[in-house]
């Protein structure tokens, strides 16, 4: 048995090297036919595709280009010349040819494709969800373009968070193989983060959280611990679990709020409970995402007259690669209509920094917000404005952050964060 695996090893090499030197005399071949005939563009995309065949990257890429100097209409040069550079993962000047590869080539879906691949390498994911689609709406894509598509658009949408897409693709892919060779349609990734926050503001109010993050996946939930001190006593802690649930066509998310008072210290406020459910829908207009979506929450806390207090809340989230922009509305009943608005824009400037400006008016008092705080009475306002600053080194992400807020006066809070993700 051992012999005949040698055999058939030597033989393969054998091949392979016969093979390799009659690419390389028909290389020389046409090299020197070239010379004399250098406008021969169909000979000379023959070489560059011999090239390919080689390895021969550089050697490739500068036929192609050749071609496409002559001929700029060329597509079959165009894809090889995106291509080579592609492999040779030259990722920006792929980029720099794309509006006109494009345009030259009537938006040819393995151009496209190569767009796309290019734009995940850099981790444009947007982008190269944008191209896939574009791809996969075509009626001119072959089977092999559209297979491409399929493949690298599943990807991205996995890590955009987009678990029910990704999983609709693999479950057809699925569909075509044998039954011994059908795969787990939903790798299970366990994801943690674990971070503490300590924040100040000019009322003598201080506060200590403690959050726990954990993702399977379609499936995260979070853990908040928030202490509140007035004057260093401590006054209030919250309680917060949040769930969210990104398996199924609409994103379901849920969190649930416990506010336990200090029975040592006299107030007027007591414990109380709040509970928020949410559904969003994500949509893919151009190189972007945009995910609207609806809430309802329930409160009940005993120092109110009122038995429970419901609150309706409806906003968007627009996702690009650098940008992510929220606009909310938010409208309670306590004891009469409470209304805030709010706009969130989050900005990655370089791979190890990003910047969040979030501004807010109307009254907030006693509501529940998506991003999982409670506004009590220490925390409302009828207007804020507030800038994250938010830095990432490796597994470690740190955060410093300012709040402007006016209820009865304009106050200031100061905000840092250290947490580590694994």
């Amino acid at each position: 048995m051992n012999k005949s695996l040698i055999a058939c090893l030597l033989l393969l090499i054998t091949i392979t090297l016969l093979f390799s030197k009659t690419i390389e005399e028909e290389i020389n071949n046409k090299i020197m036919y070239l010379e004399l005939f250098p406008d021969d563009l169909k000979e000379r995309y023959e070489l560059a595709y011999l090239y390919n065949l080689m390895n021969q990257l550089v050697d490739a890429e500068s036929q192609y280009r050749y071609i496409i100097n002559k001929d700029s209409l060329n597509t079959d040069a165009w894809i090889g010349y995106l291509w080579s550079m592609s492999l040779q993962e030259k990722h920006h000047e792929v980029l720099s040819f794309e509006d006109k590869a494009l345009l030259l080539t009537q938006k040819n879906p393995s151009v496209m494709n190569i767009m796309a691949f290019t734009h995940g390498s850099l981790n444009s994911d947007y982008e190269a969800i944008y191209y896939y689609r574009e791809v996969l709406k075509d009626n001119h894509s072959n089977q092999t373009e559209l297979f491409l598509a399929n493949k690298g658009v599943a990807g991205h949408y996995f890590w955009t968070g987009d678990y029910y897409q990704f999983n609709r693709i693999n479950k057809a892919f699925n569909q075509l193989l044998p039954e011994e060779e059908k795969q787990n349609l939903m790798p299970i990734f366990l994801y943690m983060y674990s971070g503490i926050s300590y924040g100040y503001n000019d009322k003598d109010i201080d506060f200590q959280t403690f959050n726990q993050w954990v993702s399977l996946g379609a499936l995260e939930a979070e853990l908040i611990v928030e202490n509140k001190r007035v004057k260093s006593q401590q006054t209030k802690t919250n309680y917060t679990f949040k769930l969210d649930n990104y398996f199924y066509p609409v994103n379901l998310s849920a969190q649930f709020h416990l506010v336990k008072n200090d029975q040592r210290h006299e107030s007027e406020h007591k414990d109380g409970y709040a509970c928020q459910f949410s559904v969003s829908k994500p949509f893919y207009p151009y190189k972007s995402k945009l995910e609207p979506y609806f809430s309802l929450a329930f409160f009940d806390y005993d120092s109110f007259d009122s038995d429970k207090i419901g609150q309706v809340e409806t906003g968007a989230y627009l996702y690009t690669d650098l940008i992510t922009t929220g606009l909310s509305y938010s409208q309670s009943r306590y004891p009469k209509d409470h209304r805030s608005y709010t706009l969130d824009i989050h900005y990655k400037l370089k791979d190890w920094y990003a910047i969040q400006l979030i501004t807010g008016f109307g009254d907030n008092n006693n509501m529940i917000s998506m991003s999982g705080q409670i506004f009590d009475e220490w925390s409302s306002t009828k207007q804020f404005h507030q800038i994250n600053h938010y830095f990432y080194w490796k597994r470690l992400i740190g955060s410093l952050s300012y709040n402007r807020s006016l209820m009865n006066r304009w106050s200031d809070s100061w905000m840092m964060s250290a947490g580590i993700r694994y």
